[in-house]
């Protein structure tokens, strides 16, 4: 059996709908690779006050130069506001993502809803298990969980 052999048993073997879950992940590829461009950025932004003090401790305080204490303040204080712009910009992101997910996948997961308490008979009282899961879906998504 060849790779392709592979994958279409694998295929097989997936319920209908993990392949659906996987078609919407895969819609939002483009925004996840944003999220991590933002977030690598954000991540390197974040070294700005160790690299901060170890500036001070190398070349100003030998020197005791106050216009490089100056410049590296304003330095420092322009790169903390935008550190603050990308995680701001990266929370609204994450908002319209999981705004997004919620929309494409809610209506499917409200007719599995429907469908399931069908055939128990909505004598099991797990009948708003998929919308529960869903809803932490979106609730990671849009907190600070992908931070």
């Amino acid at each position: 059996m060849g790779l392709q052999g592979a994958r279409t048993a694998a295929a097989r073997k997936q319920p209908e709908g993990s392949s659906e879950l996987i078609a919407v992940m895969k819609s939002f590829r483009g925004a996840f690779f944003g999220l991590g461009a933002f977030s690598g950025v954000s991540n390197v932004l974040m070294l700005t006050a160790p690299l901060f003090m170890l500036e001070i401790y190398d070349r100003v305080l030998p020197s005791h130069s106050m216009a490089t204490l100056v410049v590296l303040a304003l330095l420092a204080a322009a790169l903390f506001v935008v550190q603050g712009l990308v995680d701001w910009t990266r929370g609204r992101m994450l908002v319209r993502i999981a705004g997004a997910l919620d929309e494409t996948i809610s209506g499917r997961v409200y007719d599995i809803l429907v469908r399931l308490s069908l055939r128990r008979g909505g004598a099991n009282g797990n009948g708003l298990e998929p919308v529960r899961s869903m809803e932490s879906i979106r609730s990671f998504l849009s907190g600070l969980g992908p931070t």
